[in-house]
């Protein structure tokens, strides 16, 4: 699609109209904040099981005059068409509001939950539990925007990633394709995120007593269920991963330590790297390899992906450190993106800082 005029000033009335099934959580509240200032867009539908009738406004007090509408159960929104929704639903949720949802051919869909993520529904079955209609599940192109750009652009269903998964994926997908090192072993990830990945939700283990000046891992090696989407990403390039994640005392960021031995060591190992990441992501607004250790600082509240490298030559392992903030270029944020690619927008359409 075209993005001459992009910049020009469009009415309300010509904006297309978006909604966001489960506002109030903590990607939904992300989502208000990015889309509230986007230029071609109106929100138009705002949900919430808990707290529907009141306003959203009053709810979140952080989001007056960004959104005063009033919250719609999800039943409710079923009976509005708008031209764009993003659901922030719970995993198994999505799938089953989609299935009564009556303009789905007519209505572009970004999906922040797991349920369409998968290629095979059996490994969703396997890792989450619940079923995905395979006639569904087939509309849904995988929204790793920088990644699957050209796939985004011709979708109007898109599955989002998880947010350790970004953090993952975009240093290690270049890498790999482009045949810059060969991976000996299992590749080693250690995660780490603020306590907002665990969502709005209230749980014991997440309360400010139990986190504050504590550091914890939680679900290693094999267990968390990001593992297996990470997996099939990779899997044309035959690796497996060890992944453990730990639990950070702030709001929001993801620190991922990503560590491989490789079989072809070489002075230029991580020249080779960087030549990898600079051409794969050429143009790219949001992704940005640098060569300091990157802080988790420096991307919240932003869409940024910031990585870099380390080589020791001693034991031949690579080292990269990659860093977002998870609900925004690890959910939300990722997701307006990927609506900006669908439609044929600046991919950095909706962020007041960007030029």
């Amino acid at each position: 699609m075209k993005t001459r005029g992009a910049h020009l000033p469009i009415r309300a009335a010509n904006r297309l109209t978006v909604g966001v099934v489960g506002a109030t959580g903590y990607t939904g509240q992300e989502l208000i904040r990015i889309l509230s200032r986007h230029p071609r867009l109106r929100i138009a539908l705002v949900t919430s099981n808990r707290l529907a009738g009141k306003k959203l406004s009053d709810c979140i007090p952080s989001l007056s005059g960004l959104c005063d509408l009033t919250l719609s159960s999800p039943d409710e929104a079923r009976r509005g068409r708008v031209d764009v929704l993003f659901l922030g639903l719970g995993h198994g949720e999505a799938v089953e509001f989609l299935k009564g949802y009556p303009y789905l051919s007519s209505t572009r869909v970004i999906d922040l939950s797991a349920d369409f993520r998968f290629r095979d529904p059996d490994l969703y079955r396997k890792t989450y539990g619940g079923t995905v209609p395979g006639s569904l599940n087939g509309k849904f192109v995988y929204g790793l925007t920088e990644v699957f750009r050209k796939a985004i652009r011709r979708a109007r269903y898109v599955a989002n990633p998880g947010c350790y998964v970004t953090s993952v994926l975009l240093p290690l997908y270049p890498i790999l394709s482009r045949k810059a090192v060969s991976v000996s072993g299992p590749i080693i990830v250690t995660s780490a995120s603020g306590v907002s990945g665990a969502g709005v939700t209230p749980k014991a283990e997440t309360q400010f007593c139990e986190v504050d000046e504590d550091y914890s891992a939680y679900k290693p090696l094999r267990e968390h269920r990001h593992l297996p989407e990470m997996e099939e990403v990779l899997s044309p390039f035959g690796v497996r991963i060890l992944f453990t994640p730990h639990l950070l005392p702030i709001r929001n960021g993801i620190l991922s330590d990503i560590v491989f031995r490789i079989s072809n060591p070489s002075a230029d190992v991580v020249d080779r790297i960087y030549r990898a990441w600079n051409r794969f992501y050429r143009g790219s607004v949001f992704v940005h390899p640098v060569r300091h250790l990157v802080h988790v600082s420096e991307v919240r509240g932003t869409n940024d992906a910031r990585f870099t490298a380390r080589y020791d030559p001693l034991t031949r392992t690579v080292l990269i450190l990659s860093a977002i903030d998870n609900l925004i270029k690890g959910a939300s944020g990722q997701a307006v993106q990927n609506l900006n690619v669908m439609m044929g927008w600046p991919e950095h359409l909706g962020w007041a800082n960007r030029s």
